[in-house]
């Protein structure tokens, strides 16, 4: 990459209209930014600064002091003096005025005479006004409601004024205005509190609530969460804005069509942008930032080519019959190529590893695909499917061969390398088991980790990756800030080079935009280079948004199911990618999928059992009578109930008392009634007497045990058999109650046999 091109972006950016940096202390990249927000406001046009959610946080300070800068002179060009008026309220140093009499005259000019109202202070001064609003200090308008403090409010508005724009001038009204939409919080933090103080500023909450960040008249900005409310509480009341800011702010149609009808200009920091006409756009790329935080190619990518021979001539084998057939048919069959992609993720270490049960399952699910695909393709064109069915079955078993444990060359090749900090687990592959295999090969010290927590990890580490994914996969971990070893057979480095130069492709057609050039006038150097990859290749790797879904295919795993067998011959089937507790050879609770579970395997399970039938099977076990009681009670106020409704009349006395229905008091006083307990039972408190307290406890307890049960409890349940941590459900509860609460909703039980089974999941 030609970082002078990254240089020359900078100096460019020191020949801005209004030159800032030489008073506010910014860095580079704050520079070049400041200069887009100043030239894209100096165009006619809308502007999007597309950059990362995680780097928004350092835009607020370049974009929001450029726009002050640009706005504070602005208005100063623009802004006209008022005369003032009587009862208007003024601030001058450090204390508070107010106009007590108007249009008379001083040695033949006009004047004003101000009385101070700052605590402590009763002078009344006399002011021309041709020096009212002078350069020097003059008086600041403020808000109607102000009191009568004595603060140096304005000093830091005063100051920053001086250093942006060479002065001091008190600008009565502020013309020219802008809005920001974004995060309250975000925006705050941005920025010192002495920082904020010069601002002036108006924010207001999405309830229309007014929260001034000075106590002016009239303010230069708005900040507010959204575009309704702005538009609501300043739009709609004729004032003027002009230019929106949304920053981090997502896809707004209402904002998209206000734009569309008004020609508003808008300038958008964020990944989000809007369908709008006359739209500059600047994206920073991941070069750019590491430049410019000085850490440029910091990282190394090692791509570690795994040599298989017979791997790559099954694929070649299974490939070129499927084109064969899409040419002599004139059939579209791309849904086949990238199922030969899912087997490069298969790593098997040991013999005895779960993870040769994913090879089963990829070879059931490619052969319940290839029928319904070939069978629905074949009778398009009134032809038979069989022959090609039985052939691409049987070469796509040779292809699984070839990763099973005694073939799996990239198992072989891990064993030979470099032990580093971390394991990157394919997708969908159990964390548990990993971090057993690992071992196998004597990597005491590398932690298995999912693509999930990697993004978590901002510390620079060493990475192991053991299989490419596609083009989304390949650029979150090639623009990563780890260091890679990743484990590639040859078509998928054929495919790692070919993702790797449309990446750079892509670089080079932004950094030669006409916008860039337009915005900032530096040429880029370079040519974007010809891509060169086998086309089968590509079809292994580019999946067709319209034959397929990327989450769909690439998560194949969600859409097989098993049978599950017990000892005891109760059985659930279960997707082979869902989550139970497996108790290892250790007697330890540990988690695992499904798809890795085998015959005589002790598992738990939990099945999520009507939260009524949950209580009545744990009363039933309760051989200490506790959960009886609950019972008892619940029978106890009804008893009670029934004895006192002896005719309408007491019916509807409970009811009104109640605040139900006549109907819903006679259903308590039928045998077969569900209703354990009333809603409001304090309702009843008068009426139960010395008995209300007891069933009062039982009634809690009973709807803590439904809050829970109600909730699905399986995570909970799951965190306590493993960790013996409690929820904030089960906290409620003693560890004999949540025992039993385990024991009878995820029951330990072994495993008689396992089978896939073609009926889908509810």
């Amino acid at each position: 990459m030609n970082t002078n091109y990254f240089q020359k972006l900078f100096e460019a950016s020191k020949t801005d209209y209004i030159n800032i940096e030489n008073h506010f202390d910014f860095s580079q990249f704050e520079s070049i930014n400041i200069h887009l927000i100043l030239k894209a406001l100096s165009e006619d046009a809308n502007f999007w600064l597309n950059v990362n959610k995680r780097d928004i946080d350092v835009l607020y300070r370049p974009v929001i002091f450029a726009l002050l800068a640009k706005f504070f002179k602005t208005n100063y060009a623009n802004s006209v003096m008022t005369p003032p008026k009587v009862g208007e309220k003024y601030h001058k140093g450090n204390k508070r005025y107010e106009v007590i009499e108007t249009g008379f005259l001083v040695r033949g000019s006009e004047a004003v005479k101000l009385k101070c109202i700052s605590r402590g202070h009763e002078n009344i001064v006399i002011q021309v006004l041709d020096y009212f609003y002078d350069d020097d200090g003059g008086y600041i308008k403020l808000d109607d409601e102000t009191g009568n403090s004595n603060r140096q409010t304005f000093k830091p508005m005063l100051d920053f004024m001086s250093k942006a724009i060479g002065s001091q001038y008190n600008i009565p009204v502020f013309p020219n205005k802008f809005a920001i939409v974004c995060s309250k919080q975000h925006f705050e933090t941005s920025f010192s509190l002495q920082e904020r103080k010069a601002f002036p500023y108006d924010y207001i909450t999405r309830n229309g609530e007014r929260q001034p960040n000075l106590p002016l008249e009239d303010f230069m900005f708005y900040v507010a969460p959204d575009f309704i409310t702005i538009r609501n509480n300043i739009i709609n009341n004729n004032i003027d804005l002009d230019v929106i800011i949304c920053i981090d702010y997502k896809e707004d149609l209402k904002l998209q069509k206000y734009i569309q009808k008004t020609g508003q200009k808008v300038i958008l920091v964020g990944n989000q942008k809007l369908e709008i006409k006359n739209l500059l756009k600047w994206r920073w790329t991941l070069p750019e930032y590491q430049y410019f935080d000085g850490r440029f190619d910091e990282t190394i990518i090692t791509p570690v080519v795994v040599e298989n021979d017979e791997l790559d001539q099954a694929t070649n084998r299974f490939l070129n019959y499927v084109k064969d057939i899409e040419d002599t048919y004139r059939i579209n069959l791309r849904q086949l190529y990238f199922y030969v992609s899912y087997i490069y993720s298969i790593v098997i270490i040991s013999e005895e590893s779960r993870l040769n049960n994913r090879i089963e399952d990829l070879s059931y699910f490619f052969e319940k695909k290839l029928e319904e695909i070939l069978e629905q393709r074949f009778s398009d064109i009134g032809a038979n499917h069989i022959e090609a069915y039985i052939d691409l079955l049987e070469m796509y078993r040779d292809v699984l061969e070839q990763v099973e444990f005694s073939h799996n060359a990239k198992a072989k090749k891990l064993e030979y390398l470099e032990e580093t900090d971390y394991v990157l687990v394919p997708q969908r592959q159990t964390l548990a088991i990993w971090k057993r295999e690992i071992k196998k090969i004597d990597w005491t010290n590398a932690k298995v980790i999912s693509i999930n927590k990697l993004r978590k990890v901002t510390e620079q580490s060493t990475v192991t990756v053991l299989a490419l994914e596609d083009k989304e996969f390949f650029t979150e971990i090639y623009t990563g800030i780890h260091d890679i070893q990743w484990l590639l057979y040859s078509d998928e480095y054929k495919k790692y080079k070919g993702f790797k130069a449309r990446y750079n492709n892509e670089l080079i057609e932004e950094y030669s935009s006409e916008d860039r050039i337009r915005l900032i006038g530096v040429e880029y150097p370079g040519e974007p280079t010809v891509e060169s990859i086998e086309e089968l290749i590509d079809r292994i790797f580019d999946k067709d948004p319209a034959e397929t879904t990327r989450d769909y295919e690439s998560t194949f795993h969600d859409h097989i199911n098993k049978e599950i067998v017990f000892f005891d011959n109760t059985i659930i089937t279960l997707s082979v990618n869902s989550s139970v507790i497996l108790i290892n050879q250790y007697d330890k609770a540990v988690i695992n999928k499904v798809g890795d579970l085998r015959v005589n395997d002790k598992v738990r399970i939990y099945e999520n059992q009507h939260k009524d039938i949950l209580f009545e099977s744990i009363v039933q076990s309760d051989e200490d009578g506790r959960f009886q009681k609950i019972l008892d009670d619940s029978m106890k106020w009804k008893r009670m109930l029934k004895e006192y409704c002896t005719n309408d009349i007491r019916v509807n006395e409970i009811s009104q008392k109640c605040g139900v229905t006549s109907g819903t008091v006679e259903g308590w006083l039928r045998l077969d009634s569900a209703t354990k307990f009333p809603n409001r039972l304090d309702k009843l408190k008068d009426f139960l007497g010395h008995d209300f307290f007891e069933i009062f406890r039982s009634n809690k307890i009973y709807t803590s045990i439904m809050i829970a049960a109600g909730r699905d409890l399986s995570d909970e349940i799951s965190e306590y058999i493993i960790n013996r941590s409690k929820g904030p459900f089960l906290s409620g509860f003693g560890n004999d109650i949540i025992n039993e609460i385990s024991n009878h909703n995820m029951p330990e039980r072994e495993i008689k046999s396992l089978r896939i089974v073609e009926n889908e999941l509810d």
